[in-house]
């Protein structure tokens, strides 16, 4: 009996030592598997964001560009200012959106699109800072929000192209920039960059992920 003693009191510690080790892997393998899981949903995370900008981008822009093509057939008039009397009301580089309306319907501190001259002539956006009637017929005094003196002579209803609904701010200078063969070679070629990269980052993610399972012999 006493030998029997002896011999389990040899083998106790060798036990714990060999359950110790194997808690030790357990509980390493259990922080490494988290870190792995807490890797992956941040991953994931991070492409849901990603997808759902990407997303908000694209129907953001479709709308724009439904817009423009749609607002011409309802008389809306797109008109770039390049000009700093307007601002900061319309800055420079802005595009204003200008909707054909009634004379009656003009009113002091509207904000006018009008040709200066003659029929091709450029136009002008100003301010309304008086509404005047001659003759039965309706003219309007104007001028320029950083301009000290109003426009010199009034505008004739006949001018007037239309009132500034609202604008977008730098799409002008981002229209000119396109307009040029730099702006349309960058236009092209950077959403095209954009989906290669992404294309390639993909690919070679799950190449990764491939290659992990592989060492790892779940192949």
């Amino acid at each position: 009996m006493r030998n029997v003693f002896e011999r389990m009191s040899n083998l106790a510690p060798a036990t714990i030592s060999v359950g110790y080790q194997k808690a030790c892997s357990l509980v390493k393998g259990a922080i490494g598997l988290k870190s792995r899981l807490l890797t992956v949903g941040r991953r994931l995370a991070a492409a849901r964001v990603t997808g759902l900008m990407s997303k908000v981008v694209v129907v953001a822009l479709l709308g724009l560009l439904l817009f423009v093509l749609v607002a011409p057939h309802f008389g809306f008039v797109f008109l770039t200012i390049m000009g700093n009397s307007m601002s900061p009301a319309l800055p420079a580089g802005s595009v204003a959106i200008v909707q054909p309306v009634a004379d009656s319907e003009i009113e002091v501190g509207d904000v006018i699109a009008y040709r200066s001259t003659g029929e091709h002539s450029p136009m002008v956006t100003h301010r309304v800072t008086e509404v005047l009637g001659q003759d039965g017929s309706l003219s309007f005094q104007t001028g320029g929000d950083r301009n000290e003196e109003p426009d010199r002579n009034p505008v004739a209803s006949s001018s007037v192209v239309g009132k500034v609904r609202f604008h977008i701010p730098l799409l002008g200078f981002l229209l000119n920039f396109v307009g040029q063969p730099i702006g349309y070679g960058l236009l092209v070629g950077l959403p095209a960059m954009v989906i290669i990269t992404w294309e390639i980052r993909r690919i070679t993610g799950q190449i990764g992920r491939w290659r992990e399972r592989k060492r790892q012999g779940v192949m």
